[in-house]
């Protein structure tokens, strides 16, 4: 049995559970194939380290990685298409264009639904609204609360080779407006998840890690997706076919320095006024605020003073930190209200996220090294290999504190989530290389509030 055959079967299996009811040996072979699916999955993530640069090769050049995929596309991808493509293929005229050939070619074929014949009447016979309406209903009907789409299309499932990757006739980055609604529908899943393990597990991750994890989440996403039906040949084709899955993680994939770049242009827009910056003039003062992350403390410059008892209570962290995660009625704190919990279970007080700090942290020391001229310049994007290096120095400053003091960090990450919330100012009105010994050398412990 060929490895699409077999996961075609798997996915099958899965299917015939969820109609079957509590039957104690499908509920047992369910069990065995969602292991298969998952070692499969797990087998597909495992890719050479080069194939994970490809794709986080985007940031740098994006046109390069297009040639890569689209050649992927004409020697591997092409060739597994729905039934309908010869057909297609001979109907395009001598007066296209390459592109534009190529462009409808790589359209989806969705298949037509079969009429279901009136009961006792012959196979061509049609049926009337009602009763085509209820052969249709446990379509409508299994949509249920997590993960659900937002399409409310009632064509049947496409096959698994039905799905193609639609690539832009101008080249570039892929689209994910081109592709079809149901792998529209897992990277938008599959985007939310990746948000939500950038702030609250690494903000920062290698090249091979964040290649893996982002196709392993998308395998992950289709196969919760609901209803499990629509996406079953979709997770197919993605767990049997690796030039697929790699292909279409490029869109998360992107979106990952896409949220840190949110990140970074909202620390642009504070940094300058919240520590008074003059062009020509900044180049001292940023020379000052960077060592010994001085810049996260509320300081007066002219005075050289830091109140070193009030760290990451300067008023520009409260400012990102909200603009970026806390505002308006679809933010990620309204989108994922659980991850801000207490690290100390007997106080219930929500606490923000470390990795979620330590982002902002490190968009501050970028946009500070940004002044270190005296004059704001861009030097480069905000990514890992320029500045994971800033973000891990806060990371390592967190984890100290907390090791010296687990209440006074509780209470430091409390009331930064408090003063958020009620959009109080959390600063009194006060105004790279680093190392973390340097850095907790300049903190005041004694002086943190502990309550």
């Amino acid at each position: 049995m060929s490895a699409i055959a077999e996961a075609q079967a798997l996915a099958e299996d899965e299917h015939s559970i969820l109609d079957g009811g509590a039957n104690t040996d499908d509920d047992a072979l369910s069990e065995a194939d969602s292991e298969d699916l998952d070692q499969m999955a797990q087998t597909l993530a495992e890719l050479s380290e080069s194939e994970d640069e490809l794709l986080s090769s985007l940031d740098s050049n994006p046109a390069a990685l297009e040639a890569c995929l689209v050649a992927e596309g004409n020697s591997k991808e092409m060739d597994v298409v729905g039934k309908n493509f010869s057909n297609r293929e001979k109907n395009l005229t001598n007066a296209q264009s390459k592109t534009q050939a190529r462009t409808q070619l790589e359209r989806p074929v969705f298949k037509t639904p079969a009429i279901p014949a009136t009961p006792g009447g012959s196979s061509g016979d049609l049926v009337s609204a009602a009763e085509l309406a209820a052969s249709q209903s446990l379509v409508i009907n299994l949509t249920g609360p997590d993960l659900q789409s937002d399409d409310n299309n009632t064509l049947p499932s496409m096959d698994a080779a039905d799905y193609k990757i639609i690539y832009s006739s101008r080249g570039g980055p892929l689209s994910l407006k081109a592709q079809h609604i149901d792998i529209q529908d897992v990277i938008r899943a599959a985007s939310r998840r990746l948000e939500r393990d950038l702030v609250t597990m690494n903000a920062f991750p290698d090249a091979r890690n964040r290649g893996r994890s982002v196709r392993l989440a998308l395998v992950d996403t289709a196969k919760k997706m609901q209803p499990s039906e629509k996406y079953a040949q979709l997770t197919v084709r993605m767990v049997t076919d690796s030039t697929f899955t790699r292909t279409i993680a490029s869109i998360p994939n992107q979106r990952i320095s896409t949220f840190r770049g949110r990140v970074k242009e909202k620390s642009d827009i504070a940094v300058a006024n919240a520590y008074g910056l003059v062009p020509g003039k900044a180049q001292e003062q940023v020379a000052w605020l960077l060592p010994e992350l001085i810049y996260i403390y509320p300081t007066d410059y002219q005075k050289r003073y830091i109140a070193e008892g009030k760290p990451y209570q300067h008023s520009v962290v409260t400012s990102i930190l909200r603009e970026v995660f806390f505002k308006g009625a679809t933010s990620f704190s309204v989108k994922n209200d659980d991850v801000f919990v207490s690290s100390l279970p007997e106080r219930p007080e929500k606490e923000i996220p470390m990795v979620m700090l330590a982002l902002v942290g490190a968009a501050i020391h970028a946009s500070l090294m940004d002044w270190a001229s005296g004059h704001f310049v861009s030097v480069s994007s905000f990514s890992a290999d320029r500045y994971y290096d800033a973000y891990n120095e806060h990371i390592t400053f967190l984890t100290g504190i907390k090791k010296n003091s687990i209440s006074k960090y509780h209470t430091m990450m409390y009331k930064l989530y408090n003063n958020i919330i009620s959009g109080a100012a959390h600063a009194n009105g006060l105004d790279g290389t680093v190392t973390a010994s340097s850095a907790l050398t300049r903190l005041n412990l004694s002086a943190m509030d502990e309550d």
